[in-house]
């Protein structure tokens, strides 16, 4: 039998999973089954997958409230157009900023030069938005040629700034760029569909 404690961290965690708004739910719900393993008890995929659909709805019930576009739509229009610019955009793809890089280096290699850069940020980052209400974003090239990493951040401020947002960027490569949001990511109609069928 799970422990109430343990229930309550599964829920905890299913809740920060539908704020983040971002991936697969069962993606979430297979990294909260394995990071609340009750000593030698597995946790059910199925108990988690509740608890995650749970989240998800009550989520999607909040959403409908919000005034549109919130600010991570409008973060959206402006990865959308970066993207178009042959610059990938990284949402969440590690957990830390190096491997983020790491990762992101990997997916410039197998662009095969269609993609000039890449802009990004983190697991921590997104922790960090959702409570603090600041994204972080780093950038780089395959090169790693500063005018080329610089050309990329100027692009991606340009299109934030386009888009309406606030942020900060001293202009160098010393520092990354900050976003200033509040962590509003809409859960789209296909995840819910998925979700409720859980």
């Amino acid at each position: 039998m799970i422990n109430n404690a343990t229930i309550t961290t599964i829920n905890e965690r299913a809740r920060s999973a539908a704020i983040a708004g971002l991936g697969d739910p069962a993606w979430w719900a297979s990294q909260i089954a394995e990071s609340v393993k009750d000593g030698k008890q597995d946790i059910p995929l199925q108990t988690v997958k509740k608890a995650v659909a749970a989240a998800y709805l009550q989520r999607a019930k909040e959403q409908a409230a919000w005034p549109r576009p919130t600010d991570c739509e409008k973060l959206e229009k402006a990865f959308a157009r970066l993207e178009a610019n042959a610059i990938l955009v990284g949402r969440n793809p590690d957990e830390t900023q190096s491997g983020s890089h790491d990762v992101m280096q990997d997916r410039l290699v197998a662009s095969k030069g269609s993609a000039a850069g890449y802009v990004y940020f983190h697991g921590q980052d997104l922790r960090n938005a959702m409570e603090k209400g600041v994204l972080s974003l780093g950038f780089g090239s395959l090169q790693e040629n500063d005018e080329l990493d610089l050309a990329i951040a100027q692009n991606t401020v340009k299109v934030l700034a386009a888009q309406g947002l606030i942020f900060e960027w001293d202009g160098t490569l010393n520092k990354r760029i900050k976003i200033a949001l509040q962590w509003r990511y809409p859960i789209s109609d296909a995840v819910l569909e998925t979700v409720r069928r859980w």
